[in-house]
């Protein structure tokens, strides 16, 4: 005698081989980390002291993002730097092996970006007051800080990424701006 199968099994196979085939076209397998999108970058726009922002692909990264209330991609802070025609990016990272303030090319920087999420700003002020802030970020690579893997305001010879941010801007200014 055949078996008889519930008809409700036929929706359910087809809801189930439909949404397969879903995940296979427009999803990126979980062991795939996103894209990084190349990103071309004209040097005619920026300054010396300007504020870059990324998102990283990382852990902590995405837990970042995750606390946001505006769940904004931007995970990681530094402070640009002219070198003659090029620019850097005056950095923190805590990944065990470099732990101290790092200057990075900027497409180097950019390229660790992912999905494109990156975004460069202006300090509202002038040349000669971005140029400090600049240059504070330069002198905590020089003292070579390290990074704080508390992630507290508390000590200034440790800091992390918006840390660094922050203390430049507030040590050339005088000017808190925390939210």
């Amino acid at each position: 005698m055949p078996k008889i199968r519930p008809l409700y099994w036929i929706p359910l196979a087809l809801l189930l081989l439909l949404g397969g085939a879903y995940l296979a076209v427009f999803e990126l397998p979980y062991w795939q980390s996103p894209r990084v999108i190349p990103v071309r970058l004209s040097n005619a726009h920026l300054e010396n002291g300007d504020l870059v922002f990324r998102n990283g692909n990382s852990f902590m990264s995405d837990r970042i993002v995750d606390l946001s209330p505006e769940k904004i991609e931007l995970s990681h802070a530094g402070v640009l730097i002219k070198r003659g025609d090029k620019f850097f990016v005056i950095h923190i990272v805590g990944d065990h092996f470099e732990n101290y303030v790092k200057m990075e090319a900027l497409d180097s920087f950019v390229a660790h970006s992912t999905g494109g999420h990156f975004c460069i700003t202006r300090y509202r002020d002038s040349a000669e007051v971005r140029n400090k802030i600049a240059a504070r970020a330069l002198a905590y690579k020089k003292e070579n800080r390290a990074f704080d893997y508390d992630m507290t305001l508390e000590s200034k010879d440790a800091l992390f990424c918006t840390e660094l941010v922050w203390r430049a801007i507030l040590e050339a200014t005088g000017k808190d701006v925390s939210p």
